[in-house]
């Protein structure tokens, strides 16, 4: 292995412990605040990932973290009480956030828009 890709394995190692770390941390202080409050959840962001986190029944937190750098989703599950953190999904979004809208109820986006623009009031079908 040429010396590059060592430092470039230990650097994503060392990326993956701290994100189990911060997953975990939240997890815990969303488990703690969804006792006080159902359906709470923690958020957080800096820089290039954005995660938010909360209650999934009575002993799990689903933690969803997106990827700024590489427009990717990641779902995971997590069990404090277990220390386990499972891997649930991982979604490429680059093309989703492009879309205006998909599988939208109606008022689509461009109705609403035209409807205030002309001076009427929107209400949904």
């Amino acid at each position: 292995m040429s010396g590059r890709r060592a430092w470039r394995v230990i650097g994503l190692a060392t990326a993956g412990m701290l994100l189990v770390m911060v997953v975990v941390g939240l997890s815990l202080r969303a488990q703690d605040s969804a006792s006080a409050e159902p359906g709470s959840r923690v958020t957080g962001g800096a820089g290039r990932f954005t995660l938010v986190a909360g209650p999934h029944g009575s002993d799990r937190t689903l933690a969803f973290l997106v990827d700024s750098e590489t427009m990717r989703l990641l779902v995971y599950q997590v069990e404090p009480r277990k220390s386990k953190l499972k891997l649930l999904a991982v979604r490429d979004i680059s093309y989703d956030v492009q879309l205006a809208h998909w599988n939208n109820a109606k008022p689509l986006p461009e109705e609403i828009r035209e409807a205030l623009e002309s001076g009427q009031t929107v209400a949904p079908e």
